[in-house]
């Protein structure tokens, strides 16, 4: 029998056949405790969907429409596969043959990647907490997500388009067009982030709805700015930029 205690002191017996099996044992252990690396037997068994939700209700860093997004993907997605599993029974195969299946279920190629960073943030989350010694998420196999080719508006066709609509939002369409902005940076420019003088536009904003609730305006992140080429815009640059102070 190989007797051995956890760093918090407590201690844990496992029975062995042979005696040279439990002296290896006790080594590994020691090992891993001294490398940092030792995780409690017992703490594997915590459920996956268990630690997804301390993960989820502890994770601050997400925008509003994005914890929603993720929520979904995960409760329609892995929670159903491996939700009622222990912690430690998730090996790389096991990742590996669910990310298959999604495939062969017809998931988007977008959206299993999606699914499965959430998968590898909770089991990251698992490693921090020592529940589990490795991230089994790692190496695995995605498919390719293809570009495809976007269509985009001639100057002749903005111009109609332009003409065509509501007179009020003319100057939206144009702005649409010729900016590069997302329709939530769109809806979230104010007026103070134009300069007329300079012909820039700072889309520091954007507005975002989340399960029906009214629009929320968040900062946005600060990103490769899109190039403004219409000569009402005066040939400059959209810029996005992050909270000021």
């Amino acid at each position: 029998m190989a007797r051995w205690k956890y760093p918090n002191g407590k201690t844990h017996t496992k029975s062995f056949k042979r005696e040279r099996d439990a002296k290896a044992f006790l080594a590994t252990v020691e090992h891993a405790k001294l490398v940092g690396d030792y995780v409690s037997p017992t703490d594997g068994k915590v459920l996956v969907g268990e630690r997804f939700e301390k993960w989820f209700e502890t994770t601050v860093n997400l925008r509003p429409s994005t914890r929603v997004r993720d929520e979904s993907d995960a409760r329609s997605l892995i929670l159903p596969t491996f939700g009622k599993r222990p912690l430690a029974s998730i090996d790389h195969d096991a990742v590996q043959g669910w990310v298959a299946d999604l495939i062969a279920k017809g998931k988007a190629p977008a959206t299993v990647p999606k699914a499965h960073q959430i998968m590898s943030k909770v089991m990251v989350s698992a490693v921090k907490g020592r529940l589990i010694a490795r991230n089994p998420c790692d190496d695995t196999e995605l498919p390719r997500v293809e570009r495809e080719e976007q269509l985009f508006l001639t100057p002749t066709q903005v111009a109609k388009l332009a003409d065509t609509i509501d007179p009020t939002a003319r100057l939206v369409a144009l702005t649409a067009a010729y900016s590069g902005l997302r329709v939530g940076e769109l809806i979230g420019l104010r007026v103070g982030r134009v300069d007329t003088m300079r012909a820039t536009i700072e889309a520091a904003e954007i507005v975002v709805e989340v399960k029906g609730t009214p629009p929320l305006r968040t900062t946005q992140d600060e990103g490769e700015p899109p190039h403004c080429s219409h000569p009402a815009l005066g040939g400059r640059r959209a810029r996005r930029v992050g909270r000021r102070p």
